[in-house]
């Protein structure tokens, strides 16, 4: 099947997973308002430390591209010189394919995912009457957690609550060109869908 994509560059010194979040939240409310999930997202230059200054958008659908590329934000963004631009390209056959997949189970094994859940049983024993006795897992320190970057992100009926998408890459032999969520992303559930390992060159 042939696919397309696109690229943003965040201007030097960004704050990449902002910028990132932002960009996601963009392609959430453009699918959600066209009805469809089949724009994937993909992070050209992730690495230990960043998501990296680079989103992809990738698409059987041309069209689409072109649509998101003219959204208001990217515009404005573009003008003030913060984005640059990547026009669209055909996915050559030969590229690897990744998943970039939003995680919710690190979250459970993270320290600030601990401290939820007690205060969260907190809550709930004091309104039953009853002291809190939190349960000990030993399995839970001795986890590994895949690397994973955390995206910020807001909420279109409270901006000022902030909520995290935990974004980790997979690497795959298939190619799956839908079954994103309306973010870009795959999930553990029902959204599998893959990008290429694409490279943009002269932004």
């Amino acid at each position: 099947m042939m696919r397309f994509s696109f690229g943003i560059r965040f201007k030097a010194r960004s704050n990449n997973e902002l910028m990132v979040g932002r960009c996601l939240k963009v392609l959430h409310g453009y699918q959600y308002s066209q009805g469809i999930n089949s724009i994937g997202v993909t992070f050209p230059e992730y690495c230990n430390t960043t998501i990296g200054d680079v989103i992809g958008f990738v698409a059987a659908d041309r069209h689409c591209l072109q649509q998101l590329m003219v959204h208001p934000y990217f515009q404005q963004m573009q003008k003030l010189k913060k984005f640059f631009f990547h026009e669209i390209i055909t996915v050559p056959d030969n590229l690897p394919e990744v998943r970039y997949c939003k995680d919710q189970k690190s979250d459970k094994y993270c320290a600030g995912g601990r401290q939820r859940r007690i205060r969260r049983g907190q809550r709930i024993a004091e309104k039953k009457g009853y002291a809190y006795q939190p349960r000990y897992d030993p399995s839970n320190n001795e986890r590994t957690i895949q690397l994973f970057h955390k995206i910020p992100m807001t909420s279109s009926e409270n901006p000022a609550q902030v909520f995290y998408y935990r974004v980790q890459r997979h690497e795959t032999n298939n190619i799956s060109c839908g079954g994103y969520t309306s973010y870009g992303l795959a999930n553990q559930q029902e959204a599998k869908g893959t990008v290429p390992e694409l490279v943009f060159t002269n932004f």
